[in-house]
């Protein structure tokens, strides 16, 4: 009794160190393979067909239970697999309790340490899906931004109908000409046309003396003097006949 109950007690610290890995895991699983029947030869349900309805990823977990005093797990490549070529395995397991940890997408493959065992069907193809990333939340767009009209254009638009806009408000006014201020002519008072040019003031007049009248009289002058003559001569007539 004593010697089968050391002989369990690794078996059952696998099994302990194997559930301890999945539950450090929580996206792991496990797989029996081969259901109640277990690592067999001509199971009730073939291992292809047990193993294409099952989904395998990363880190999952395939466990074999087998009599190890007749069987044994090889880890294979596809050429032996295919061959049921038990040597050189990759890796043996034939504890009758084993626990095989997928650590990697791709295929696997496994067969029974007897040739004749894989030959009844006694191997198992697992193909382990790649492990996909969830996607990123999609991100919220930024709200679009809206142009706002300028203080002052919309005080003048709603608050001062009427009036100029601000553009016309600060365009610069042409600079008003200055009239010229009209001068009297120093002799006469006839005033003086402003000159054909822009805003400036007319020259100043000649500061000269003004000349002297002419000794000539002028028409109007001569004519009163012939009048005068011609009643003084016909006066001087009459008093001489009377």
């Amino acid at each position: 009794m004593e010697p089968s109950r050391s002989c369990s007690v690794p078996a059952l610290l696998l099994s302990l160190l194997t559930l301890a890995t999945l539950m450090a895991s929580p996206s792991a699983y496990v797989f029996y393979v081969g259901g109640r029947d277990g690592w067999v030869p001509n199971p009730s349900e073939s291992y292809a067909a047990w193993s294409s309805r099952n989904r395998f990823q990363v880190n999952d977990t395939l466990v074999f239970k087998y009599n190890k005093s007749v069987d044994s797990v090889l880890v294979v490549g596809a050429a032996a697999y295919g061959a049921c070529n038990v040597s050189g395995p990759v890796q043996r397991m034939d504890t009758g309790d084993d626990a095989f940890r997928l650590d990697r997408s791709g295929p696997f493959y496994f067969i029974s340490g007897s040739s004749d065992r894989c030959a009844n069907g006694e191997k198992l193809l697992v193909v382990v899906l790649a492990v996909r990333n969830k996607p990123p939340p999609p991100s919220t767009p930024a709200a679009p931004v809206t142009s706002r009209p300028s203080p002052i254009r919309y005080l003048h638009r709603h608050n001062f109908p009427g009036t100029r806009p601000p553009a016309q408000l600060r365009r610069r006014r042409s600079p008003r000409r200055l009239r010229p201020l009209r001068r009297r002519a120093e002799c006469g008072g006839t005033p003086t046309a402003p000159s054909s040019g822009g805003g400036g003031a007319s020259p100043p007049a000649s500061s000269s003396p003004p000349s002297p009248p002419s000794s000539s009289a002028s028409p109007g002058l001569k004519a009163s003097g012939i009048e005068i003559a011609s009643v003084v001569s016909l006066l001087s007539m009459v008093i001489f006949l009377s």
